[in-house]
């Protein structure tokens, strides 16, 4: 309710970047390789701090959080933590 009232926006859809979004995704992407933040080093890698998360056609002020997950010797997988205003 408070998006539709606030911004005039009654959902929101998750899109690929391939789908049009003018950006340059390296500029707004930082790894973590040395802080682990307590998790356990045998699980995780580090984490992935996306800036300006695209929202319609443009970069937001909102970033997104990812730890690097060890899924195996050769396999990783991003897990979602958060999304936040920086």
């Amino acid at each position: 309710m408070f998006c539709q009232q606030e911004h005039g926006v009654a959902r929101f859809v998750v899109k690929s970047l391939r789908d049009g979004v003018d950006l340059e995704p390296t500029n707004s992407i930082d790894v973590d390789r040395k802080n682990l933040y307590g998790l356990d080093p045998a699980e995780y890698l580090g984490m992935v701090h996306y800036r300006d998360v695209p929202l319609k056609t443009g970069p937001s002020d909102l970033t997104a959080r990812f730890y690097i997950k060890r899924l195996g010797s050769d396999c990783l997988m991003l897990e979602f933590l958060d999304i936040h205003v920086m």
